[in-house]
């Protein structure tokens, strides 16, 4: 069971970007990683409160292709022209072992929600649950919404005339709870200034700022003596959960952030 969890974090093969758009796997990747992650909750002693065929679902999991698509899923197929309210965020099909995710509705829940809904979809792939949500909602309400709380991120400051080179780069790990403000800095080669990135992660937005400035390289903690150029000023990288690759513009410089789950 573990080796399975494994695999489903971190490899793409049960997770196919876009099928008539260009949705990005990230989203097939976090809908099959969030399974695996509600599944070794469910395997812990007393959670499985339901009496789930775990190995039922884990083969569900294993097997399930998820295409994330940028048209809207309607109860009937055939119809992509329904009312907005009336369009899902996902569907399951288990009879061709696909679950369908819409880009745009996906993209506008919380964690919570997206916990929900892939556990909904999983166990309607195993008829478990179709047309409601008193399981999946029993489960999102064990997890204590727990699952999806910290994430990996990675900035770097990409100089983007020749000749290229990365000025600057920064790791963080972001929490998804709460108000949190983090700074860093990188030396820049050849240079007395750092690159200095200052982020603040909440429930809804990870925003930051970035700047080329002189600090005191020699205190363990960033001390700005001198801001030179601001690059980016309180930027919101990402709107809602932190997943994904961004890439920001300014003059001949890129920003360029990847956020993952941990």
């Amino acid at each position: 069971m573990q080796k399975l969890i494994i695999a489903l974090i971190f490899l793409s093969t049960y997770a196919i970007a876009g099928r008539d758009g260009n949705g990005g796997n990230e989203i097939a990747l976090r809908f099959t990683q969030i399974a695996a992650n509600s599944l070794k909750f469910l395997e812990t002693p007393g959670k499985n409160t339901h009496n789930l065929d775990l190995d039922k679902l884990e083969s569900a999991i294993k097997n399930t292709k998820v295409y994330s698509v940028t048209y809207k899923l309607c109860a009937d197929d055939s119809d992509k022209l329904c009312p907005e309210e009336a369009g899902f965020v996902a569907k399951n099909y288990p009879e061709k072992n696909e679950i369908l995710v819409s880009v745009d509705k996906w993209k506008a829940l919380s964690i919570e929600e997206k916990v929900r809904i892939v556990i909904h979809e999983y166990l309607g792939m195993i008829d478990i649950e179709t047309g409601n949500y008193n399981v999946s909602s029993n489960i999102v309400v064990a997890l204590g919404h727990k699952e999806g709380e910290q994430y990996a991120c990675q900035l770097s400051l990409i100089k983007n005339s020749y000749p290229t080179r990365i000025l600057g780069s920064a790791g963080f790990v972001v929490h998804n709870s709460g108000v949190k403000a983090m700074g860093s800095s990188d030396p820049i080669k050849n240079s007395k200034n750092d690159v200095v990135f200052r982020m603040v992660s909440a429930k809804d937005y990870l925003r930051g700022s970035v700047e080329i400035s002189e600090v005191d390289r020699g205190l363990p903690f960033l001390y700005v003596k001198k801001r030179n150029e601001i690059l980016f000023d309180n930027v919101t990288f990402f709107n809602g959960e932190p997943i994904g690759v961004k890439v920001f513009k300014k003059d001949d410089k890129l920003l360029q952030i990847s956020c993952v789950h941990i």
